[in-house]
């Protein structure tokens, strides 16, 4: 997993505690199942669009750095 994943997990975790919120409570906010929020959750290898990732940080308040301006980097 990448350290962004992984540390997107990980403040998904301390979110989803902190707020005493289940893993199906999060599921259900990005549409997801149960299991494969948990996967995320724990760092399992799970594909994810850009989409799907802005969703699950938009859950606990974050944003995507636009990636597009990042192709044109050398």
């Amino acid at each position: 997993m990448g350290k962004h994943i992984a540390s997107l997990a990980k403040q998904l975790k301390s979110y989803r505690k902190r707020n005493k919120l289940s893993q199906d409570d999060i599921a259900v906010q990005i549409g997801w199942t149960r299991l494969r929020y948990n996967k995320l959750e724990t760092g399992k290898k799970i594909n994810l669009s850009l989409t799907e990732l802005d969703e699950v940080a938009s859950v606990i308040g974050l944003r995507l750095v636009a990636v597009e301006a990042l192709r044109d980097l050398p």
